[in-house]
């Protein structure tokens, strides 16, 4: 898990793989954060539901 700088847009986004409740290989991105630390933080908390 780690937070990536999008070069064209000049803000961070996350992109992480976890498995669900069937054991399906998901993928979730979320793009748009303005800081590297916003990006990891809200990485931290939605991972802990995962």
């Amino acid at each position: 898990m780690a937070a990536y700088k999008d070069e064209q847009r000049g803000t961070w986004y996350v992109s992480f793989h976890y498995y669900d409740w069937t054991g399906k290989n998901c993928r979730k991105v979320k793009r748009g954060f303005k800081t590297k630390r916003e990006a990891t933080e809200w990485e931290k908390r939605i991972a802990t539901f995962l």
